[in-house]
């Protein structure tokens, strides 16, 4: 079953001038779920962002929602799970909130 909170932010960054451009997976790095790289295609054109959802390692399902924990925002993609790059977003509770604070964090690099 499908996070609808990365459908909804995938809606949402895109509503505000990004495309995702690539979608990253890494089974060896177990406290990252996905890293999405973004590019602006409002001005100033071609500005680059990531979104990096972490994971909770308490959390053992994959198809659990809760297994993210967070989701980061910065100019460039986390180091590891302590060095994140950028702003980190507590996804519960709140979502709704949360996601407008992950958007304006993107749109702020623009």
């Amino acid at each position: 079953m499908p996070d609808t909170r990365k459908i909804q932010l995938r809606s949402a960054i895109e509503n505000s001038g990004w495309r995702i451009e690539n979608v990253k997976f890494d089974d060896t790095i177990w406290w990252l779920d996905e890293l999405w790289r973004l590019t602006s295609t409002w001005r100033p054109t071609g500005t680059t962002a990531y979104v990096a959802f972490m994971v909770d390692p308490q959390v053992v399902r994959e198809d659990d929602p809760k297994r993210i924990w967070a989701i980061t925002v910065g100019r460039e993609p986390p180091q590891d799970k302590n060095h994140t790059g950028g702003e980190l977003f507590s996804v519960s509770p709140r979502w709704p909130e949360r996601l407008e604070e992950i958007v304006n964090a993107v749109s702020a690099l623009r």
